[in-house]
Protein backbone atom coordinates (compact mmCIF):
# COMPACT_ATOMS: atom_id res chain seq x y z
CA UNK A 1 0.00 0.00 0.00
CA UNK A 2 1.35 3.13 -0.62
CA UNK A 3 -1.37 5.92 0.00
CA UNK A 4 -2.09 7.94 3.11
CA UNK A 5 -5.67 9.42 3.64
CA UNK A 6 -6.04 12.13 6.17
CA UNK A 7 -8.49 14.42 7.21
CA UNK A 8 -6.01 16.78 8.36
CA UNK A 9 -3.30 18.41 6.61
CA UNK A 10 0.44 16.47 6.40
CA UNK A 11 2.54 17.36 8.11
CA UNK A 12 6.22 15.73 8.52
CA UNK A 13 4.49 14.92 12.17
CA UNK A 14 1.75 13.32 10.63
CA UNK A 15 3.88 11.08 7.79
CA UNK A 16 6.53 10.38 10.72
CA UNK A 17 2.89 8.81 12.72
CA UNK A 18 1.60 7.29 9.44
CA UNK A 19 5.70 5.36 9.21
CA UNK A 20 5.41 4.45 12.50
CA UNK A 21 2.35 1.99 11.23
CA UNK A 22 3.96 1.28 8.43
CA UNK A 23 6.77 0.35 10.52
CA UNK A 24 4.34 -1.82 13.15
CA UNK A 25 2.61 -3.49 9.90
CA UNK A 26 5.89 -4.64 8.44
CA UNK A 27 6.84 -6.69 12.03
CA UNK A 28 3.90 -7.58 12.95
CA UNK A 29 2.14 -8.69 9.46
CA UNK A 30 -0.86 -8.17 8.15
CA UNK A 31 -3.04 -10.50 10.87
CA UNK A 32 -0.50 -9.21 13.82
CA UNK A 33 -1.36 -5.70 12.74
CA UNK A 34 -5.00 -5.95 12.61
CA UNK A 35 -5.36 -8.43 15.00
CA UNK A 36 -3.24 -5.96 17.22
CA UNK A 37 -5.12 -3.14 16.49
CA UNK A 38 -8.81 -4.16 16.83
CA UNK A 39 -7.79 -6.51 20.48
CA UNK A 40 -6.42 -2.95 21.22
CA UNK A 41 -9.86 -0.84 20.16
CA UNK A 42 -12.07 -3.27 22.05
CA UNK A 43 -10.11 -3.45 25.39
CA UNK A 44 -8.99 0.60 25.40
CA UNK A 45 -12.24 1.53 24.19
CA UNK A 46 -11.33 3.94 22.46
CA UNK A 47 -8.87 5.01 19.33
CA UNK A 48 -7.04 6.56 21.75
CA UNK A 49 -6.51 3.55 23.71
CA UNK A 50 -5.19 1.28 21.07
CA UNK A 51 -1.66 0.41 22.08
CA UNK A 52 -0.67 0.63 18.38
CA UNK A 53 -1.56 4.20 18.19
CA UNK A 54 -0.11 5.18 21.73
CA UNK A 55 2.70 4.11 20.57
CA UNK A 56 2.63 5.95 16.77
CA UNK A 57 1.64 8.97 19.06
CA UNK A 58 4.92 8.61 21.32
CA UNK A 59 7.18 8.26 18.82
CA UNK A 60 5.97 11.00 16.82
CA UNK A 61 5.95 13.43 19.61
CA UNK A 62 9.37 12.34 20.26
CA UNK A 63 10.34 13.28 16.72
CA UNK A 64 8.41 16.65 16.77
CA UNK A 65 10.48 17.36 19.84
CA UNK A 66 14.02 16.61 18.84
CA UNK A 67 13.77 16.14 15.27
CA UNK A 68 17.34 16.13 15.12
CA UNK A 69 17.91 12.92 17.67
CA UNK A 70 17.95 9.75 15.84
CA UNK A 71 16.02 6.66 17.24
CA UNK A 72 15.14 3.35 15.41
CA UNK A 73 11.84 3.23 15.15
CA UNK A 74 12.11 -0.34 14.45
CA UNK A 75 13.59 -0.85 17.90
CA UNK A 76 10.92 0.89 19.36
CA UNK A 77 8.21 -0.76 17.98
CA UNK A 78 9.83 -3.87 18.54
CA UNK A 79 9.56 -3.18 22.75
CA UNK A 80 5.89 -2.11 22.39
CA UNK A 81 4.96 -5.67 20.65
CA UNK A 82 7.37 -7.12 23.82
CA UNK A 83 5.04 -5.23 26.19
CA UNK A 84 1.85 -6.29 24.25
CA UNK A 85 2.74 -9.96 24.75
CA UNK A 86 3.10 -9.31 28.20
CA UNK A 87 -0.43 -7.40 28.54
CA UNK A 88 -2.48 -9.57 27.01
CA UNK A 89 -0.66 -12.93 28.96
CA UNK A 90 -1.67 -10.87 32.31
CA UNK A 91 -5.17 -10.10 30.51
CA UNK A 92 -5.74 -13.94 30.61
CA UNK A 93 -4.53 -14.79 33.19
CA UNK A 94 -6.95 -12.37 35.10
CA UNK A 95 -9.55 -13.16 32.85
CA UNK A 96 -8.92 -16.93 34.10
CA UNK A 97 -8.80 -16.45 37.34
CA UNK A 98 -12.11 -14.07 37.60
CA UNK A 99 -14.04 -16.44 35.47
CA UNK A 100 -14.14 -14.02 32.59
CA UNK A 101 -12.26 -15.75 29.97
CA UNK A 102 -13.38 -14.36 26.74
CA UNK A 103 -12.10 -16.49 23.96
CA UNK A 104 -10.52 -14.81 21.53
Amino acid sequence: MDTVVSHEPFTDRLLFHELVHVVQYEKLGLEGFASKYVRGFLSGGSYDGIPLEMNAYELDARFAGAPEKVFSVADEVSKVDSCWQVLMLWRTFHEFNTGNLIAG
